[in-house]
């Protein structure tokens, strides 16, 4: 009897000892997260739901979310493992479009699935938006094939989204599920864009007309492809083509040469006047005539005239009216008389002094004297000023020098070069 007692203790710790190191780890997360877990019908909490003690074989794991449909998975725990699972739950409505009319609705319809990688794409279904709806989600669609379109936002420098077209095929009274992996479709790489100073270029895509204004030197990231690059070197426009490879940097180099400097002229140089300007500036001439008085004169032509016509018709009418015995003679002596005062007076009022100005050679003289002394002053600055000139000029001279030797020494546009901190650049 004590016998069979300590046989069936011993199996009974052996089975102990078994049952005990036949356990694993079981991890879920779900896509949303807050779903309640249950294993073999027993809640176990949340998710995320992080390693997990379970006993080793299958179990039968049960995830719920509200409005989501519900996932029922097989999972085989192996012992002293951890086994990591991972839930997208989808949306359990059916999505119509507003518009559809009763004929479609009385078809035959099935579930479709739409599921990327990364979600929160948006997609169009048969060229029409579903609006308010990105990826993961579910819809019920009429049996057939039908068109899907994939959008989503890219950080490419040339384009601000990415789209996929996929046809896929509803069977009727089933559930169908497209997945999309965005990452086989936006290979991308990177080019790394160096250059002596600060410029503008433009990146253009030889696979469609995408182009991007952008400043240089600076890192772009690209979809994998080929591209040309364009820039003006200060001097001429260039270009050149390059390719873009998947998960790898591309480098180049542009040069922007600098400009030589114009050289001064005089009116560059501050404080500089033309003589004219100078002198009238700075030289003020004093008056050098004096008037005199030569004797009379006619102050208008006419004057004269009037003088000589008053003599011409009145000599005639007086002789007429003295000698002749004609009747009314005292009336034509008065008219002779007042047409003769009336010229006279015209001629004497046209009478003026005449006056003749005179140099005044003591005035003059001071003025010669006085405007070589401003020309003296003047062609002493003007030396003053030819030689901040030349000293101007020469300062160009040695920067041109300066600029000349850099631009000699920048390398053309994608040749291999080896820098200081020993990046190279390849021949594009």
């Amino acid at each position: 009897m004590n016998r069979i007692l300590a046989f069936c203790l011993a199996l009974f710790s052996i089975t102990a000892t078994c049952a005990y190191g036949a356990t694993g780890y079981l991890t879920i997360r779900s896509e949303p997260t807050g779903a309640m877990v249950s294993i073999d019908g027993v809640r176990i909490g949340q998710t995320p739901v992080e390693t997990y003690k379970v006993a080793a074989g299958q179990h039968n794991v049960l995830v719920e979310f509200s409005g989501y449909e519900t996932k029922r998975i097989n999972i085989e725990i192996p012992p002293n493992e951890i086994v990591e699972h991972r839930v997208i739950l989808l949306k359990d409505d059916s999505y119509r479009f507003p518009d559809e009319d009763t004929q479609r609705l009385s078809q035959q319809k099935g579930k479709l699935s739409i599921i990327t990688e990364p979600s929160g794409a948006t997609v169009r279904l048969d060229g029409r938006l579903i609006e308010e709806r990105t990826t993961p989600f579910m819809i019920e669609l009429a049996a057939g094939e039908h068109e899907i379109e994939l959008t989503r936002p890219v950080s490419d420098l040339l384009r601000k989204e990415f789209s996929v077209r996929k046809t896929v095929r509803v069977e009727p009274e089933q559930a169908s599920v497209l997945d999309v992996d965005f990452g086989e479709y936006l290979k991308t790489g990177c080019l790394q864009l160096d250059s002596n100073e600060r410029g503008r270029i433009q990146i253009r895509s030889q696979q469609g007309n995408l182009s991007a204004n952008s400043m240089a030197p600076g890192r772009f990231d690209l979809f994998a492809g080929k591209y040309s690059l364009h820039w003006n070197d200060n001097f001429r426009d260039n270009s050149f083509v390059f390719d873009v490879q998947s998960d790898s940097v591309t480098h180049a180099f542009v040069a922007f040469y600098k400009r030589e400097l114009a050289r001064k002229t005089m009116d560059d140089v501050p404080g500089f006047m033309t003589l004219d300007d100078y002198l009238g500036k700075n030289y003020k001439p004093e008056y050098d005539r004096t008037q005199k008085t030569s004797g009379l004169r006619w102050k208008y032509r006419h004057g004269r005239t009037n003088f000589l016509m008053a003599a011409f018709w009145t000599s005639p009418l007086l002789l007429a009216a003295i000698f002749e015995d004609t009747p009314g003679p005292g009336a034509n002596i008065a008219f002779g008389a007042a047409w003769a005062g009336l010229m006279t007076w015209s001629a004497i009022a046209n009478i003026e002094t005449d006056h003749e100005y005179v140099l005044d050679e003591e005035a003059a003289s001071r003025n010669r004297d006085r405007k070589a002394e401003v020309n003296a002053e003047y062609e002493a600055k003007r030396k003053a000023w030819t030689a901040t000139l030349e000293r101007l000029n020469a300062e160009i001279d040695e920067k041109n020098r300066s600029i000349r030797q850099a631009n000699s020494e920048l390398p053309p546009a994608g040749v291999k070069l080896t820098t200081a901190s020993g990046a190279e650049y390849e021949q594009i």
